[in-house]
């Protein structure tokens, strides 16, 4: 099984979510966060995170000012710089905005909405490198559960969610009790996407290795 992160990129940056009506505000507000929204996806687009970081910052801090502290894109924009600061591998800084990003987007757009999950994900993500997988573990199942009761199995952020805890499971060589899991999600993935997707290619290595894993253990008993 190929040792990998899936991480969400920025999902503000790919698309922005329009805000609730409760936060409605000017124009102008929106549109000068959004003016300096898409220079930072372009910049990140081109994988100069440090120009993506500084203008990502110069967004937070418009959307603070003129939308409000607690408004969903200020707090979507505070996960973007968690991801970056995430991707430049400096966990330290990324933990606080991401643990504050995922806790704000849950109370202002609801514990199942998608930019919620995907926080989620990211701050799994985290756990797992900071090697707090008693944290990480909830989050991923989590996750998972809440996307597909929201998106269904055949999803592809579902499918990605699979994967993810997939990934972690073996790499705390505990990969054989996702096996039924794999298989649905296999089967789900080779439906609607194909045989030769990435997604099923990247579920049928997860669960060839989850039943070596398990005859492993097996053979070990």
């Amino acid at each position: 099984m190929r040792s990998k992160i899936v991480l969400k990129t920025l999902p503000i940056l790919l698309a922005c979510v329009a805000p609730p009506a409760v936060h409605a505000q000017p124009r102008s507000a929106e549109a000068a966060f959004r003016s300096i929204n898409d220079q930072a996806r372009q910049a990140f687009g081109t994988g100069n995170f440090a120009e993506a970081l500084r203008l990502s910052t110069e967004a937070r801090a418009v959307a603070e000012r003129r939308l409000g502290r607690t408004h969903r894109l200020t707090f979507q924009t505070m996960n973007d710089i968690a991801v970056i600061h995430y991707l430049q591998g400096d966990y330290a800084a990324a933990l606080p905005l991401a643990l504050e990003a995922s806790a704000g987007l849950e109370r202002v757009a609801g514990p199942n909405d998608r930019e919620t999950l995907n926080a989620l994900a990211n701050l799994a993500q985290l756990f797992v490198q900071l090697r707090q997988y008693e944290d990480a573990e909830p989050l991923l199942r989590r996750v998972y559960a809440a996307r597909e009761r929201a998106f269904g199995l055949d999803n592809a952020q579902t499918l990605e969610s699979l994967l993810e805890l997939a990934i972690y499971l073996n790499r705390v060589q505990r990969l054989s009790e996702l096996t039924p899991e794999l298989e649905r999600g296999l089967a789900a993935a080779r439906s609607k996407f194909g045989e030769d997707s990435n997604q099923a290619r990247d579920l049928t290595d997860a669960l060839a290795a989850s039943r070596r894993n398990a005859t492993a253990q097996t053979a070990g008993s």
